[in-house]
């Protein structure tokens, strides 16, 4: 088992709904806004399609371990935006989510600073505050070596 875009979306739906109990969707689908506050998550970049399924070797038969980064925007949409996001941010780190995402092949290499970025609508100014979650992923499941006297 490897790296999977949808897996890894689907589990990082399922935490960011678990701290916040707020809607999360994935950025750009044709759909009705939520009507309340809710959050969107957007892969910015991706593992590029040139990345080796499996580890490779150099010339001197060395083992290359491949740890593509991806980066995945965190925008939250309506009232009290920032304060959600800082909350987002502090439990992301705690073991439990950091586990659930090694699960998936993903681990949290960096967690940006929350930026309050309001938009204009129609009637006003909308809240929206966001941040970036870069992680690393693995290209394959490494497996246990036995202890060896």
């Amino acid at each position: 088992m490897s790296w999977d875009q949808d897996v890894f979306e689907s589990e990082l739906v399922s935490i960011l709904q678990e701290i916040t109990s707020l809607p999360v969707v994935l950025s750009h689908q044709n759909a009705p806004r939520p009507t309340s506050t809710y959050i969107t998550i957007q892969l910015i970049s991706d593992v590029p399609n040139d990345f080796p399924d499996q580890n490779q070797t150099d010339g001197d038969d060395n083992v290359i371990t491949y740890f593509p980064v991806v980066t995945v925007q965190i925008k939250c949409i309506g009232n009290d935006t920032f304060k959600v996001l800082g909350l987002v941010k502090r439990k992301l780190r705690r073991q439990e989510y950091e586990d659930r995402l090694h699960a998936v092949y993903a681990g949290i290499s960096q967690v940006t600073e929350v930026i309050s970025s309001p938009i204009v609508r129609e009637n006003g100014w909308e809240d929206q505050s966001l941040f970036d979650l870069i992680l690393h992923t693995a290209a394959e499941e490494i497996e246990d070596v036995k202890y060896i006297d």
